[in-house]
C-alpha cells in the first residue's frame, strides 16, 4: 500500500492528480465556509429582527378600559 501511494505521490501524472485533488478539496472548503457565514448572519438578522418587534411589543401602552383601547387602535388605523 505504501508503495503504491510513493509511486502515485513521485509520478508526474500523480502529481497532477494531487494538484487536482487539492484544487477541488479548495473549492469544497470555500464552499462550505460562504456557507456557514451566510447561515450565521441569517440567525444574527432573525435575532436582530426578533428584539426589535419584542422592543415594540413592550413599548405599546395598556389602555384602562374598552373605550380607549379602541380609540387607539383608531388612531393606528387598526379598527374602522
Amino acid at each position: 500500500m505504501i508503495r503504491l501511494l510513493r509511486r502515485l505521490v513521485t509520478t508526474k501524472a500523480g502529481k497532477v492528480l494531487m494538484g487536482l485533488l487539492a484544487g477541488v478539496a479548495m473549492f469544497f472548503s470555500l464552499v462550505q465556509y460562504g456557507r456557514r457565514i451566510e447561515r450565521t448572519n441569517s440567525k444574527i438578522e432573525k435575532l436582530e429582527q426578533y428584539t426589535a418587534t419584542k422592543e415594540r411589543i413592550e413599548n405599546v401602552e395598556s389602555s384602562p378600559t374598552r373605550d380607549a383601547a379602541i380609540e387607539r387602535l383608531r388612531g393606528n388605523g387598526l379598527v374602522r
